[in-house]
């Protein structure tokens, strides 16, 4: 007898993924190896500039992906960017959550209040509203993977990056609770939690923090979209169907826990 044929590890074929923040950086790493995996993809960007560059960039690669543009902040523009996304590409399997700021550094008692509303608004507000927006339909097929993203700076705390560091500790617990919610849904939801990344985000801190952060590497190096690209690909995959409530660090070895 034939031996049984099976799909290669991590296939995304049939797939469809909405990738949010998928214009730069981590997310854009995301789409592609998405992309080359087989699903199809949507990216979200806020950015109507970043949004066209992703796809412009990715349509150079020989890769082909859609894309529509909402405000994270905002639950309604985020309802209507999940339909637009569900009409391009079709039922979402795979929901990918990287948009983020950092904000500025500035000690606590220093830093702009609204400036630390729109850090959380966009880091928190944003991720659970597209928690929202995705979880009631996944939930009534039965089937769904979701991956936020934190930051080991939510476990540990940057000085100066107050807003930034409470937003993505706060992400990490929604995901916990939330993945606890719909477990007997036949949805996952998990957490990446990465280091400093070489992306524009990072290299926009300034050089004072930045330096800070890398000195507590133990790999003594930024991470590249490339890396942390392959830690979702696994999580989003159902490879890893018995895995949920999760943080994944892809940090260099700096997280402690």
């Amino acid at each position: 007898m034939a031996a049984e044929q099976r799909n290669p590890f991590f296939d995304l074929a049939g797939k469809a993924a909405l990738v949010v923040g998928g214009g730069r950086g981590i997310g854009y790493a995301v789409s592609e190896r998405f992309i080359d995996a087989g699903a199809r993809v949507c990216i979200v960007s806020q950015n109507t500039d970043s949004l066209a560059e992703g796809l412009a960039k990715l349509k150079r690669s020989e890769r082909a992906a859609d894309g529509v543009a909402a405000e994270i902040t905002d639950p309604a523009a985020v309802a209507s960017a999940y339909e637009q996304a569900k009409a391009l590409v079709g039922d979402i399997d795979i929901l990918i959550v990287t948009a983020g700021i950092v904000g500025p550094s500035a000690p606590v008692w220093r830093y702009d209040l609204e400036i630390f509303d729109r850090v959380v608004a966009v880091n928190l507000n944003g991720t659970a509203h597209w928690l929202r927006a995705v979880l009631p339909d996944m939930c009534e097929r039965g089937r769904g993977s979701i991956v936020t993203f934190a930051s080991v700076a939510g476990k540990e705390g940057n000085p100066n990056q107050s807003a930034y560091c409470a937003a993505k500790a706060a992400v990490m617990a929604l995901t916990k609770s939330v993945a606890k919610e719909v477990v007997g849904r036949g949805v996952r939801v998990n957490c990446v939690a990465p280091g400093i990344v070489a992306t524009e985000m990072s290299l926009a801190v300034p050089d004072e923090t930045r330096n800070y952060i890398l000195a507590k590497v133990p790999m003594g190096r930024m991470g590249h979209p490339a890396e942390i690209a392959a830690v979702v690909h696994l999580l989003a995959s159902d490879e890893a169907g018995f895995t949920t409530g999760q943080i994944y660090d892809a940090s260099g070895g700096r997280a402690t826990y």
